[in-house]
């Protein structure tokens, strides 16, 4: 999804596909960790009932794993509040008490195993530069950048410690990636005329 391109969207649809139907769990993650924002640590650190408000429709990021260790996250400003998109309130609304992507209810470590499996749905969709894990935050804010959002609310997004820093650091692509006003950026990357949505890959609920 490198610049956000229309071809490398595909790309990505095609890899959540391949997820859906071979690992949907690492699914669930990807499209988490691609439409919130969060670090690898963050998102495994992610516990429902205490960090998700479904009322303000919004996760609260206060914790990270390290180690499967709970610690606070990487600096004071990465604890804040980011909005849920569709897909990922659907996905979080399927989880219970605990860890919110944990199978057995134990802390999950560094996600070798997950990790390579996003790498192995890519290369099943053709994408010849992958994009890591850690990409996928960067992503996120390519996303919100496309869909026309203030510079403001991006960088209180993407937790970051001013817009100032955001249009210092994405400020190339606030110029250069093409705009598309959307209320939601899961749109951008499921738009009505892909005829491939979140419903048509079968995240399942409680997976």
């Amino acid at each position: 999804m490198g610049g956000s391109t229309s071809s490398n969207r595909r790309s990505f649809r095609k890899a959540s596909g391949w997820l859906a139907t071979h690992q949907p769990r690492v699914l669930e993650m990807i499209l988490v960790a691609a439409l919130a924002g969060l670090r690898w640590d963050e998102l495994v650190g992610l516990r429902v009932a205490e960090d998700v408000d479904f009322k303000r429709n919004r996760i609260r990021v206060t914790r990270s794993l390290y180690n499967r260790i709970p610690q606070t996250p990487k600096s004071q400003r990465s604890i804040g509040d980011v909005d849920m998109t569709p897909t990922v309130r659907r996905i979080l609304l399927s989880k219970k008490e605990g860890w919110a992507f944990s199978k057995d209810g134990e802390p999950i470590g560094n996600g070798t195993w997950v990790k390579r499996q996003w790498r192995k749905a890519q290369a099943a969709a053709g994408i010849r530069r992958p994009i890591s894990w850690h990409d996928l935050r960067h992503e996120f804010v390519v996303l919100l950048i496309a869909g026309g959002k203030h510079p403001k609310y991006i960088a209180q997004q993407a937790r970051h410690h001013s817009a100032g820093f955001t249009l210092d650091r994405y400020g190339d692509l606030f110029e250069t990636v093409p705009i598309t006003p959307v209320e939601w950026i899961d749109d951008l990357l499921w738009p009505p005329e892909s005829g491939n949505t979140l419903a048509t890959l079968e995240v399942p609920r409680g997976a």
